[in-house]
């Protein structure tokens, strides 16, 4: 029920909501080894985003991580509207 009625705090990156929820928003996270298949990708197509991602100094001293992305998405009218992703670790 908390994390329903948190869902557009924590979509902002809001600190105190994602504390509430485990999560330690000044935990220095580092992105590596980023890799997206293929490059272009056609309306329908299926792209692959893979990544590594380490909170600095463990979870376990600073709670849990959670990551998002957002992917611009074309559509048939040519128009592009953002799609949105949540990772957790």
């Amino acid at each position: 029920m908390i994390r329903h009625g948190l869902r557009t705090l924590t979509k902002h990156g809001h600190p105190e909501a994602l504390r509430l929820l485990g999560y330690d928003h000044d935990t220095p996270v580092t992105v590596t080894d980023l890799t997206v298949t293929p490059t272009t990708v056609p309306i329908g197509g299926e792209v692959t985003v893979t990544f590594t991602f380490t909170a600095e100094g463990g979870s376990a001293d600073h709670g849990s991580v959670g990551a998002g992305m957002t992917a611009s998405v074309a559509h048939p009218t040519r128009s592009r509207r953002a799609g949105h992703g949540r990772l957790r670790g």
